[in-house]
């Protein structure tokens, strides 16, 4: 049990999300949000929904179900959007420093993206 408990205590890998994390982007997900969902308005239509919008994960759950074909270009819509504000991130103060010296200890780095 004690080796065990010692591998808890010293990790062999750090994972960052890369959003506000790593690098601050002008990511605008409501107009990702609102592209989606005027696609899929003209397309097949969305009930109307009382509070504010339909989020990114409901209309992509709705399109899985009702109109398989639609979801690879609303996910191009997205990635087109998210790699619009990638040209213009910039990586936050000391997340290169701190990348550098977690792999200098030996720690696999991780990093995600939704």
């Amino acid at each position: 049990m004690t080796g065990m408990l010692e591998s808890f205590n010293s990790p062999s890998i750090c994972a960052f999300d890369l959003d506000d994390t790593l690098v601050n982007s002008p990511l605008d997900r409501k107009r990702m949000s609102r592209e989606i969902e005027t696609l899929v308005r003209k397309r097949i239509g969305l009930p109307e929904k009382k509070e504010d919008r339909w989020s990114r994960p409901e209309i992509l759950s709705d399109v899985r179900s009702a109109a398989p074909a639609l979801e690879a270009e609303l996910l191009k819509i997205l990635r087109d959007i998210e790699r619009q504000a990638m040209l213009k991130a910039v990586l936050i103060p000391n997340a290169k420093e701190a990348v550098e010296e977690l792999r200098h200890r030996g720690l696999q780095i991780g990093v995600m993206h939704k």
